[in-house]
């Protein structure tokens, strides 16, 4: 099954909204590709917890990838970090699909070492034991984008000489479109060059978000619950949707633009201050 509601477990739980943890984080992030006869998935999971990441690699727990379609699969992993390659005559992917990663204990697991709890645990984690089968924590969950032409690219980028600016911000069907007036503009000749073009690749998310909010909402200065938006119009809005969604993102208005591209970006600005940095002190 797919965990999404919070619900009361008789034992700790670690998701991204619980509060067993002092620091909760399960984020899951999957890539996939396919060839004529299989899906491939490349998986990451990011935990917080160093118990629970200890377990694991003891094999005393594992971590299980749900796949729920038209019914639910169940697919057990190495690690948190794995390849899972599946027959296409096994799965069948479409827009309702939706994925996520739960952690199952192989053994009875004693609580009394686990010093990621919250101290609110402290007097009688001692006393915590997980039953063998039972799930001790459930990741975010993965909507598969259907049979777009670029399900997982939100940005790509192209040359054209004759813009009459140095670059251009195209919103395309599935995509951000970066258009450079020159190849240097991109970088590419320098180490971590691509960190140079992320003052572009802001821009973008702006102007995209900017879009989105003035096509879902007939009142933009009110601001956007995203629970209340209805039906997508296009693959670019929909991966749009799904990365607030993944942070837990519940309004997007004017003034809190800039705070949900960082969230959405993972620091980008960060990074090219770094990178500009480093090629100042000569690294």
């Amino acid at each position: 099954m797919i965990y999404t509601k919070r619900a009361n477990f008789p034992f700790p739980l670690l998701t991204n909204t619980s509060d067993d943890y002092k620091k909760p984080k399960f984020d899951l992030d999957i890539e996939l590709e396919e060839n004529t006869n299989e899906f491939i998935l490349s998986i990451n999971a990011d935990l917080s917890s160093t118990f629970i990441k200890k377990l694991i690699r003891e094999k005393r727990a594992q971590m299980v990838l749900i796949i729920k379609s038209k019914d639910c699969k169940y697919y057990y992993l190495e690690g948190i970090r794995s390849t899972l390659r599946i027959p296409k005559n096994k799965l069948s992917l479409g827009k309702k699909t939706v994925i996520q990663a739960m952690i199952r204990t192989s053994e009875d697991i004693s609580f009394a070492e686990n010093e990621d709890l919250n101290e609110f645990f402290d007097d009688y984690k001692s006393e915590i034991v997980i039953h063998k089968g039972n799930s001790i924590g459930f990741s975010n969950t993965i909507n598969y984008l259907g049979q777009q032409k670029k399900p997982y690219e939100l940005f790509e980028k192209k040359v054209d000489k004759t813009i009459d600016s140095d670059i251009k911000i195209e919103l395309d069907h599935e995509t951000i479109r970066i258009v450079y007036k020159s190849e240097e503009m991109q970088f590419n000749d320098l180490a971590q060059g691509s960190n140079l073009t992320n003052p572009y690749i802001y821009m973008g998310l702006q102007k995209a978000l900017f879009a989105f909010l003035i096509k879902y909402t007939q009142r933009p200065e009110d601001g956007l619950e995203l629970c209340d938006i209805g039906e997508i119009s296009s693959p670019l809005d929909e991966k749009l949707l799904l990365l607030m969604n993944s942070k837990r993102i519940d309004l997007l208005t004017l003034e809190n633009i800039d705070e949900v591209i960082h969230l959405i970006s993972d620091n980008i600005i960060k990074k090219y201050v770094d990178t500009v940095r480093g090629l100042s002190n000569g690294n």
